[in-house]
Formats: structure tokens, sequence, C-alpha cells
């Protein structure tokens, strides 16, 4: 008769972020500048088309046309977002290398959606669905394909070049089962080239009601960028992890992100899935 044995202790297996979410449609940047932890604002370009006239301006100046542009140039802001995670062990002879890594895999796997969940509602002073700044483009639900027809008519008449169309992951296999989704390097994108940021982003409304069960928000905004510290590991030092009175080693990694768009367009309209 055999003789049972231990099982053989190997490596976890690795830890791959989810793919064509938000992070893969933004442009990322590293944070160099401390100060940028606290969040950033920018001026974006002026709101409102472009005008039409069939006759320069007079003497080049523009003086006949300052009435038809935008007065003043806006301002945006973006605040800081911090994710972390970590674990609490008992366990004596770990490695400093173990306990960093350890910590650095906890934050990987979900990091990403925490950014999404807190970009949609929650994120302050920037967020997707805010009632009152967001325009609402349909009262009811309508097909997947009308509502990124809606959006990319938005997108187009803002003048924000390339932007993004945000939705719950759930939405994805729709788009796709309507050729409404194409592949553009590791990006996921519209048939016009736009970009499709799959997040694990909640089904609510802008007020945050949950919406019905076969129904999903989708909303589009102008182009994101996502700013980013390195992971810190904390406590920095193993013996201020280790915890002698009861053998637990305490770590945590985290990593602040500042998340911003261009807010010359931020609309959203609700969409139907099928569910057969």
């Amino acid at each position: 008769m055999a003789t049972a044995a231990p099982p053989v202790y190997v490596p976890a297996p690795p830890v791959t972020p989810s793919r064509y979410g938000l992070l893969s449609a933004a442009d990322i940047i590293p944070i160099t500048d401390p100060h940028t932890r606290n969040g950033v604002q920018y001026q974006t370009a002026p709101d409102g088309p472009a005008h039409l006239s069939f006759a320069e301006c007079v003497n080049g100046k523009g003086d006949d046309r300052s009435d038809d542009v935008t007065d003043g140039l806006p301002w945006t802001e973006a605040g800081p977002i911090v994710v972390y995670n970590g674990f609490v062990c008992r366990a004596v002879g770990l490695s400093d290398d173990e306990r960093q890594q350890y910590a650095r895999d906890a934050l990987a796997g979900g990091e990403a959606a925490a950014v999404e969940k807190a970009i949609w509602a929650t994120a302050d002073p920037l967020r997707l669905m805010e009632t009152g700044l967001t325009d609402i483009l349909s009262a009811t639900p309508v097909s997947v394909v009308a509502g990124i027809a809606m959006l990319e008519r938005q997108l187009g008449n803002a003048g924000v070049g390339v932007g993004v169309i945000h939705a719950p992951r759930e939405v994805a296999p729709h788009a796709a089962a309507k050729a409404q989704i194409e592949s553009d390097g590791a990006r996921k994108v519209t048939v016009l080239g736009t970009r499709w940021a799959f997040g694990a982003y909640p089904t609510t409304d802008p007020d945050g009601v949950q919406a019905a069960s076969n129904v999903a928000w989708m909303v589009a905004t102008g182009p994101v960028v996502a700013r980013r510290t390195e992971v810190v590991i904390r406590p920095t030092t193993y013996q201020q992890a280790f915890d002698q009175r009861n053998n637990d080693v305490f770590s945590v990694a985290e990593r602040t992100w500042v998340i911003g768009w261009d807010d010359r367009v931020r609309a959203a309209v609700p969409v139907t899935l099928p569910t057969t």
C-alpha cells in the first residue's frame, strides 16, 4: 500500500491584473514630484464647438468674434486615491523579501478594481457619475449599440480628441456580440477608435441607485491620465512589521493614484443587457 506523502510546497501562481480596464485605457505617468500626491489641477481647452465664418477676422485680431467664444479658461481638479492591501499572519521565519512580495501580491490583484470603483462615484473631487455634472443622454435604457452611438456623438461634438467609454465588465460580451470592440495594440477600442475601459464599475446611476439586473450605465469622458507613485511597503523594515507579543507579521503595500481626464465631456447613458 502506497504511503501518503505531504504536498510539496511550490510558488503560488503569479498575480496578473485584469485586462482592458481603466488603466489600459489611460495614459499612465509616474509621480516624481511628491506634491502631486495631494492631487493636481490643470486647464483644459475652452468649452464649446468651433464656429464657422466665410471671412477672415478683422485685421486678424478676432475683435469682431469675441462674443462667440468662451469667456475664461476652465479648470479641472483631480484628487488622490490611496489604494492598499496586505496581510497579518503568524509566520515565524518569514523572510523580509517574502513579506514584501506577499504584500505586493495582495495589492496587485485588486488595485485596478479599487481605483475604478472610486472614480465611478466616490472619488473627490472628480468622479465619473455625479448628479448635475454628468449629462444623461437618455432617461430610459437603450440598446448597447444605441448607447455607444450617443456617447460617440457626444465625444465628437466636444472636441476632446480620442476619449474613453467607461463600462462595467459585464457590458463587454454584449458589445463584442454586436461587433463594437476592436483591438488597438494593448487596448480595446470602438469602431471609431474610442478607448474602452471595461472596469469593475458598479451598475449604479448618478445618484448611486442600483440599476435593474439587466441594466448598466456607460459613461464617456475625455482622455484619461493616471498618475501614480511607486508601491510602498509599510512598515518599512521586518523589525517594525514583527510583533513579538503574539508573533504576528503585519505588512501592507500602498500606492497613490491621481486620476484625471478632460472634463469637457462627461456623459452617461443606461443600456439594456439582453438576458438571452
